[in-house]
């Protein structure tokens, strides 16, 4: 959900359409929530992120798929009418986008991932909105390129052109999951140390699904870990991590 004043709100997700999945887009006027029209480009389609900048500007963000694989998927909103925009789609397996972060009409990201089909590995994925059209933008994939490896970004959030950090997970040498940081400083994306509450050791699980920054000292990334293959994955506690300018520590 993202909201531009206390009168005009977007929620996105998806509803179940017989054997699919449609886009599902909400507008709150200030008194009432009502559905909006937006296409479906594929048999099945899902949301999982808005953002706007303006009320004649806003960006949702997901995926879309007939059969395997998936494809990125992105709307935006002319202040009119949403509609589907042009994507870059890696060439490997799936594609999916989970998050997007915007600065200005002519400035925004989405994250996401792509692979993880017919024995290949997971990687992250970036695409940047320069105003005119998306571009696939390279990332340092921590957990590897092997086929049992996987990297994933589930969100970003930007203060400037120059100053973004994006977050989610990738997989360790020994199966276990890691929280990954990734930071933009205007010419490109590299992985910045943090917390693992979860622990380290095999099987571990450290997942990072959100992130704020009111301040550049001041970033607040949430998630959930599991501290070993003792504990059922189901069973996992809340994280919270917190940036204060100069690294990233468990809150």
């Amino acid at each position: 959900v993202t909201c531009v004043s206390p009168a005009d709100c977007w929620a996105v997700g998806s509803y179940s359409s017989g054997s699919h999945n449609r886009n599902l887009v909400l507008l709150w006027n200030g008194h009432a929530w009502s559905a909006a029209t937006t296409p479906d480009p594929l048999a099945s389609s899902v949301l999982s992120s808005v953002r706007c900048t303006s009320s004649a500007s806003c960006w949702a963000v997901g995926s879309a798929s007939s059969d395997d694989p998936s494809s990125n998927e992105a709307l935006h909103w002319n202040g009119d009418t949403w509609s589907l925009a042009s994507t870059p789609d890696p060439r490997t397996g799936n594609a999916s986008l989970s998050g997007a972060g915007c600065i200005s009409s002519a400035g925004c990201w989405a994250v996401g991932s792509y692979g993880h089909f017919d024995d290949i590995a997971g990687f992250n994925l970036a695409l940047h909105w320069n105003g005119q059209s998306w571009a696939h933008v390279l990332t340092p994939d921590p957990g590897g390129s092997h086929s049992t490896d996987g990297n994933a970004l589930a969100a970003v959030t930007c203060l400037s052109a120059a100053y973004c950090w994006a977050v989610g997970s990738y997989s360790g040498p020994s199966g276990q999951a890691l929280d990954q940081v990734l930071h933009w400083g205007g010419t490109q994306w590299s992985q910045v140390h943090t917390a693992n509450p979860g622990g380290t050791i095999s099987r571990s699980n450290n997942d990072l699904f959100a992130i704020a920054c009111p301040a550049r000292t001041d970033c607040w990334a949430v998630g959930s870990f599991s501290r070993s293959a003792l504990v059922p994955d189901h069973n996992r506690s809340n994280q919270i991590l917190h940036w204060n300018g100069a690294s990233w520590s468990a809150a």
